[in-house]
């Protein structure tokens, strides 16, 4: 991203975003299952999310959702 930062920014004649020297990473487990399911399993959606630590998910269909759990922040 930084690479193309100024091509980008000259393009559309925006500035260019300040990035950080250093990132974090996350890293986590990314998980899919169906909707239905879980919401058995755990009695609602927002227990589901409770329950399993969700950091981030996405719903791609009514069947399914994709989730990632077991988050670990680093300095690398």
């Amino acid at each position: 991203m930084k690479s193309r930062s100024p091509r980008l920014s000259r393009a559309v004649g925006w500035r260019a975003p300040q990035f950080p020297r250093e990132f974090k990473s996350i890293e986590g487990v990314r998980r899919s299952a169906k909707l239905p399911d879980l919401v058995k399993k755990h009695g609602s959606f927002d227990k589901f999310l409770t329950n399993e630590k969700v950091f981030l998910y996405v719903i791609p269909n009514r069947e399914r959702v994709n989730y990632t759990t077991g988050i670990v922040m680093s300095n690398e």
